[in-house]
């Protein structure tokens, strides 16, 4: 996946005085051949963040934290303006990106994305499943769904300031939700982030869509490789 982004959107670049630096956060594995391939890969690429925690659904928290961190204060550059935290399986559009982009102020607080205002699963077979013990509440508040979260620098920082004050929580796009209900920072739902999987037309890439979810490697570069306006 990470070649197939690499091949499509997620090249550094400048677009329109914007510099876009794509970062790869990576946790763990017990398997000491994958990482040693990893290794290699973050030597030549140079673009792979990576992280002591095991690399699993339940602790993507634990990447967020790594981001969060790393935007706040990344290595060898300044601190972005903006951070965009996007799944792989995401088709992002780098122009609408940094279009939007402009429309914000750094200082301003924005967490912006495809917001869900759902109740929790109790059900344990569900893989979205929570105990009482784990959140006693009925509703969760809103967030915006992990795989395409826009942040500003003032966000990151206010974030940052408290992300460890929380209880942990499996899911990180909930996590984060709590985070932004602690520190006064809405969720902006935005429909050019779109969730659901489903074809995108050229017109509606036109018209503003940033980020659609659902494309897997081989999907990813062809659907790339047939529109007009991503570079």
């Amino acid at each position: 996946m990470r070649e197939s982004v690499r091949k499509t959107w997620g090249v550094f670049r400048m677009i329109d005085g914007v510099e876009v630096m794509p970062i790869f956060i990576v946790g763990r594995v017990e398997n000491m051949e994958i990482m040693r391939r990893i290794d290699v890969e973050s030597e030549k690429y140079k673009d792979i963040l990576a992280i002591s925690d095991i690399d699993s659904y339940r602790n993507n928290t634990l990447k967020l934290f790594g981001a969060i961190d790393y935007a706040a204060n990344p290595n060898q550059c300044s601190s972005p303006d903006f951070t965009f935290l996007v799944d792989d399986d995401y088709l992002v559009h780098i122009p609408n990106l940094v279009k939007f982009a402009k429309t914000k102020q750094k200082e301003e607080l924005v967490y912006e994305g495809f917001v869900f205002d759902t109740s929790p699963f109790r059900l344990k077979i569900h893989k979205h499943s929570i105990s009482l013990n784990e959140y006693p509440f009925s509703r969760y508040p809103p967030y915006v769904s992990a795989g395409a979260v826009f942040l500003t620098s003032e966000t990151i920082a206010r974030f940052r300031n408290s992300i460890r004050k929380l209880k942990m929580f499996p899911f990180d796009d909930v996590f984060t939700g709590i985070l932004a209900k602690t520190v006064n920072v809405a969720a902006t739902h935005n429909e050019n982030f779109i969730f659901w999987c489903r074809r995108v037309s050229q017109k509606e890439w036109d018209d503003g869509v940033i980020a659609v979810h659902g494309y897997a490697r081989k999907d990813l570069e062809y659907e790339y490789s047939q529109l007009n306006g991503f570079e």
